[in-house]
């Protein structure tokens, strides 16, 4: 079964199309389903994509003026880490962050001594691994109470978009 449409593009351009219904493909938890789904969906997915698009395209005119910028911030060798440009219309920051790293912490800490937990910040993380999130949803019984200790924060999705 298909549908007729009117898609309102990107600008004024409007075109109309056919569009058939939309096959959905997904998987989870190592279970693959299929559904058909309703043809405004595939509308919204095409215009959705051709919005990507333009977007993506932007990204990338907007990526070289930011370059050219930070070029020429470069060639002034400033001794400071913000920039404040303007024009009649645009106020440009530009802001440098050095990202620090530490080499040997057994000498730094031999150099710093008792202010070494002053100076330097310690972070240790654990994460879950998929195979752990797994088991805790279809073997609940073998690690007796884990549930009680995992807590699921809701991600945004991600959704993105390819040219066919």
């Amino acid at each position: 079964m298909t549908s007729k449409v009117v898609e309102f593009g990107l600008g004024d351009q409007k075109r109309d199309k056919v569009c058939p219904k939309l096959k959905i493909s997904y998987t989870h938890m190592g279970r693959q389903k299929d559904e058909v789904t309703e043809p405004d969906l595939a509308e919204a997915i095409d215009s959705a994509g051709l919005i990507d698009t333009e977007m993506k395209r932007l990204k990338e005119k907007l990526k070289q003026k930011k370059e050219l910028i930070a070029q020429y911030v470069k060639s002034l060798k400033l001794p400071v880490a913000t920039v404040t440009m303007e024009t009649p219309d645009t106020v440009c920051k530009h802001v440098v962050t050095d990202k620090v790293t530490l080499g040997d912490i057994k000498e730094i800490c031999k150099i710093l001594g008792d202010d070494f937990g002053l100076l330097i910040d310690a972070k240790t993380t654990h994460e879950p691994t998929k195979k752990l999130v797994k088991i805790a949803i279809s073997e609940p019984q073998k690690y007796l109470g884990l549930r009680d200790y995992m807590f699921i924060k809701p991600g945004k999705p991600t959704i993105s978009f390819k040219e066919k």
